[in-house]
């Protein structure tokens, strides 16, 4: 049966009431109807809850998200996503997103590839808890001020989640804007969660396609592998984004004709350092040595004057920001966390130490 918003699915700890479609047909806003469910069918047994007692709903404010999968590909991640929450240090975590429960066979048995649809349960999704927004949706002006500790709370939440990943091997991959889930914002203790593990992945898993361009850490860009280090680069990242309100990094800007993964690199050469030569795939040190030529090309006249790629350092990008500025103790932050070298940046719990967090650190 697809998914789709008026549909009710009953799970063991809940009935739940599709009401919004948030992602395609894959992930929905939901009502949650009741929490005393306890039909048989409907049960089903999951390392992540301790008992079969019914949701607490006054948790979510009767409200959940529910995802499902379509494809081979989604369900891989599905799958991927639910394994990674029984993980104890990872389920028990109050800085990542909630699962309360999985509904379907499909979740406890080994991941197939090629498995026929038909053998797999119709019904079959994970259920999180509801969170008010992502950090996109959040306005950063009010925030910008060296002052407001909402900058703080994020950062540290982050790297708290980061700290637990990096204690049981694993690599988020995914860490930008849309994946930092944010509650509460209108009081005085605002919750932030890392959300999305379906690409959770044992540190040091090689290729090219992992973390989205715009947030790539310099060493996954070369093919050596996604790490700790590479989601601490790509909070660096989603800072900057979200404070500016719009991408810095990336390729959204981009007034050439393809190339863009050339573009994503020359744009960190310009505003973070030196990446040094490249030495290894063939097919990426390709666009190494188009993204020099693109850093160093004069811009066509009809275009502009002086080098077709303007940008000056990352400090000096920032500073661009204005009504309000950003504070100057953020961008420190930031740059300490954007070093080119993964094994010079620091690791969550040395970032977690930096004084920009002291303030929060001694509550």
């Amino acid at each position: 049966m697809s998914l789709r918003p008026g549909v009710i699915l009953k799970g063991a700890r809940a009935t739940y009431k599709l009401q919004q479609a948030l992602k395609g047909d894959t992930v929905f806003k939901a009502q949650i109807l009741d929490n005393s469910h306890s039909d048989s069918k409907w049960h089903v047994t999951t390392h992540y809850s301790t008992s079969c007692e019914p949701l607490h709903i006054d948790d979510l404010a009767y409200r959940a998200v529910i995802k499902t999968s379509t494809t081979e590909s989604q369900r891989l991640v599905l799958h991927r996503e639910f394994t990674n929450y029984q993980i104890p240090e990872i389920r028990q975590s109050p800085y990542i997103r909630r699962l309360h429960e999985a509904v379907g066979a499909f979740f406890h048995r080994e991941f197939q590839r090629d498995e026929p649809l038909e053998e797999i349960d119709r019904q079959h999704y994970l259920v999180f808890e509801w969170m008010d927004q992502d950090l996109w949706q959040t306005p950063s002006a009010p925030f910008r001020s060296g002052d407001h500790p909402f900058p703080r709370i994020v950062s540290r939440s982050v790297l708290e989640a980061l700290e637990i990943f990096r204690k049981v091997g694993k690599a988020h991959t995914d860490i930008n804007p849309n994946n930092i889930l944010v509650s509460g914002l209108e009081g005085n203790n605002p919750e932030v969660k890392v959300a999305d593990l379906g690409m959770l992945l044992s540190e040091g898993r090689k290729g090219y396609i992992f973390q989205c361009a715009p947030c790539r850490a310099p060493e996954v860009f070369r093919g050596e592998g996604v790490f700790h280090s590479s989601d601490i680069w790509s909070l660096g990242v989603t800072l900057t984004h979200w404070l500016r309100q719009e991408p810095l990094f990336g390729a959204s800007d981009k007034i050439v004709e393809g190339h863009e993964e050339s573009w994503c690199i020359a744009k960190i050469m310009l505003m973070v350092g030196p990446m040094g030569e490249y030495n290894g795939y063939p097919e990426i040190e390709d666009q190494w040595d188009i993204a020099e030529q693109l850093k160093d090309m004069d811009a066509p006249p009809e275009l502009a004057s002086g080098k077709l790629m303007k940008y000056k350092p990352l400090r000096e990008e920032l500073a661009r920001t204005i009504d309000p500025p950003i504070s100057s103790s953020i961008i420190d932050f930031i740059e300490s966390l954007l070093i080119i070298d993964p094994s010079k940046r620091p690791t969550a719990e040395e970032a977690l130490r930096h004084p920009f967090l002291s303030s929060l650190m001694t509550k």
